[in-house]
């Protein structure tokens, strides 16, 4: 495989940057709630000192202005609860960033429309304080916030593709792992009654991997591809068969060169019949492999995590290159 082609690196320096501005938001909402558990602590006559401070008047009673007084009064109730208020909205602020980052860390969808609908709100928040006011540190943080949107936005899309649907709205899952899916995703695009193939990662326990984490064997992944066909074009046996043509189903944990876990012939089933027609055509073409034996498992489908987007159609990408063993 070439592990650096141009896609590749700019798909990675993304990816590190998202998740650096993620973290730093992430330590901010944390900073955010630090500082308003300790502002509600503040108690109200320093409270008050400080209103004196930023109007540049005193917050005094006047003996002999009764109207001054309940002036005044008013100005000390608007202080001591604006205060608390504007606390209690940080605090909140930085609650729901942390609690949305964790989320889009430990890989949960809904996390990131959330995060971005939370930065679109925040952000125009302090956008308009930072500019309204001159406050440099508000302006900075409004063009960061923008920046991570569209950070956000990109890799919610490249995680969470649309999915394609036939015109007669029928579509099944087949799910394999044969080595490196660079060229095993080729090849069932060319076939008919294939609606879509993608690459990425299963039969792992770690969420949301990378392709660092599945090559260093850590994650327990295989390099996986999962298509959505039509089975009244294709049947499921079909596919089958051609996943064990394309490959060779008995070398364990490795294809050709590529030698790891992450190489490894597995099918992954979405139903009983599925598990049914792969357990058939394996002892079907097992006397073609003789003496050896098929190493390939059969085994429930799960959580799949598509690749990054530089390893979907690479070999469309890359015309005339040999991408792996295929």
């Amino acid at each position: 495989m070439e592990l650096f082609p141009n896609k590749v690196e700019r798909e990675r320096d993304l990816l590190w940057f998202f998740n650096l501005a993620l973290l730093l938001r992430g330590i901010g909402g944390a900073f955010e709630v630090l500082v308003a558990l300790l502002v509600l602590f503040i108690p109200p006559s320093l409270v008050l000192t400080m209103a004196e401070f930023v109007t540049g008047g005193e917050l005094s009673q006047d003996p002999s202005d009764p109207i001054a007084n309940v002036l005044v009064s008013a100005a000390h109730s608007f202080a001591i609860h604006s205060h608390y208020l504007l606390a209690l909205y940080v605090a909140v602020h930085g609650t729901i960033k942390i609690l949305l980052v964790v989320g889009i860390f430990a890989g949960k969808r809904i996390a990131y429309p959330l995060f971005m609908i939370a930065i679109a709100f925040f952000g125009t928040y302090e956008a308009y304080l930072g500019f309204a006011r001159q406050h440099t540190l508000l302006q900075v943080l409004a063009v960061f916030d923008v920046v991570l949107f569209f950070l956000t936005m990109h890799e919610y899309r490249q995680r969470y593709p649309r999915r394609v649907e036939n015109e007669a709205g029928k579509k099944e899952k087949a799910t394999f792992a044969a080595g490196c899916f660079w060229g095993v995703e080729a090849s069932f695009r060319t076939m008919p009654g294939v609606l879509d193939a993608v690459s990425g990662y299963a039969g792992g326990h770690v969420a949301h991997p990378s392709y660092e984490q599945v090559s260093s064997g850590t994650s327990g992944h295989a390099e996986t591809v999962e298509m959505t066909y039509d089975p009244d074009t294709v049947s499921y046996e079909t596919l089958v068969k051609n996943f064990f043509q394309l490959h060779d189903p008995t070398q364990m944990n490795r294809q050709g060169p590529d030698v790891g876990e992450q190489y490894r012939s597995v099918i992954f089933y979405h139903s009983p019949e599925q598990k049914e027609t792969a357990e058939r055509v394996k002892k079907e073409l097992a006397p073609q492999y003789l003496p050896k034996t098929i190493a390939t498992s059969i085994e429930p489908a799960k959580e799949f995590w598509r690749a990054e987007e530089y390893h979907q159609r690479y070999a469309e990408k890359h015309p005339g290159r040999v991408v792996c063993h295929i």
